[in-house]
């Protein structure tokens, strides 16, 4: 997978692609879905999923917050392309499971791409999740079982990719 990177003399543009990436991550982690699908255009794709349009954006991220309610974002950077990395809850430990590429469309995101290569996902530079702030993005978090979203053994959120919803 190529991440598109910027040429060196690039206008710096990259502050509107940062403040969406930004949004993107709050509301991503907020399960804020008017929230998200708000920053994206019309035609977005939601490439590793084959969706297109905002409805199918939508489903696919409804899905995966079902099937993994613990998974959330930080920001981050690679090879000076903002994007995220999205992490697992695993017992007490968080574990990168894949990187998010966005590309930008006239102000809004326009791609969103959960890239699970191991080469990718370590490269990018993020911090893991705070654990004063994962308390308070996980009270949200309930399974349908009613299992706590920090345990991953149960048959709920044991993925080992958000790439795999």
């Amino acid at each position: 997978m190529s991440i598109p990177v910027p040429p060196e003399d690039s206008p710096p543009d990259d502050a509107d692609l940062e403040s969406l990436r930004d949004a993107f991550v709050e509301a991503f982690n907020g399960r804020d879905l008017d929230g998200v699908l708000d920053l994206f255009a019309d035609d977005v794709e939601l490439a590793d999923q084959d969706a297109e349009g905002s409805e199918a954006v939508a489903y696919a991220l409804t899905t995966l917050w079902e099937r993994s309610p613990h998974v959330l974002l930080t920001i981050a950077t690679l090879e000076r392309q903002p994007g995220a990395v999205a992490w697992m809850r695993a017992n007490d430990d968080w574990i990168r499971t894949s990187f998010v590429a966005l590309d930008g469309d006239g102000g809004r995101l326009g791609l969103v791409e959960f890239v699970d290569d191991p080469a990718t996902v370590e490269a990018a530079v993020s911090d893991a999740p705070d654990p004063d702030e994962v308390a308070e993005e996980l009270d949200w978090a309930v399974t349908a079982e009613g299992e706590d979203p920090a345990d991953t053994t149960g048959a709920t959120g044991s993925m080992d990719s958000v790439a795999d919803w």
